[in-house]
């Protein structure tokens, strides 16, 4: 088994722990990690969905464009409940632009793969800005806006963008098999790692013990 195929088995194995973890504490979170539990349930069963699916050789292309949309509708909410009036509609409208973004991706979809590469491009970049915004305020003030959440939330998008957008653009096609497996194999290492500030923000809040 090639290493990076190890990681992200580890990775969706790790995930889904985490999300059952959140899950079974879910009457005991706070609403905005109720909201983020119910999106890393929804992807971690996604992720082991297109496992199976590409086992039994099953094309879905809901998994890898229309699942897109669902991150959207929680990620936007789950960003926009840390925002006053003040500065909530600006993040509404950067939100539906980017909501934009992907219908338009979705229209003028790429037909060699059926993939979304601008709208998955604007989405991750959302993640990416409004994670390093909170990231950012959390330094400035004492209560935690779910720092490590957002730190594995960046550290996946960041790399996934680079990835995704890359093999999808095929600028992949100038790398050798080795440089492949390096690829893969930090991507894969990435996502893994993003999931374990999942857990450290579990643990670190010790979120069994907030009230509701």
């Amino acid at each position: 088994m090639d290493i990076y195929v190890f990681f992200v088995y580890a990775g969706h194995v790790i995930g889904f722990l985490i999300a059952l973890l959140y899950l079974f504490n879910f009457n005991k979170l706070l609403f905005e990690l109720r909201i983020f539990t119910t999106f890393l349930f929804l992807l971690a069963s996604i992720n082991l969905l297109g496992h199976i699916f590409v086992f039994y050789k099953i094309h879905n292309v809901f998994l890898w464009h229309y699942f897109n949309y669902v991150e959207w509708f929680f990620m936007s909410w789950f960003f926009l409940r840390f925002y006053d009036s003040k500065f909530k509609k600006y993040v509404q409208i950067f939100s539906t632009i980017v909501l934009i973004c992907m219908l338009y991706g979705s229209i003028f979809i790429n037909q060699s793969n059926e993939f979304n590469v601008i709208g998955y491009f604007a989405l991750k970049l959302m993640v990416i800005i409004l994670g390093i915004v909170e990231i950012y305020k959390n330094q400035l003030v004492s209560k935690a806006h779910y720092y490590y959440l957002n730190i594995g939330s960046v550290l996946i998008s960041i790399v996934s963008v680079c990835y995704f957008t890359f093999w999808n653009l095929r600028l992949t096609d100038i790398f050798t098999k080795e440089a492949h497996v390096i690829l893969n194999t930090v991507n894969a290492a990435a996502y893994a790692i993003g999931l374990l500030f999942y857990f450290v923000e579990f643990y670190k809040s010790k979120l069994w013990k907030v009230s509701h």
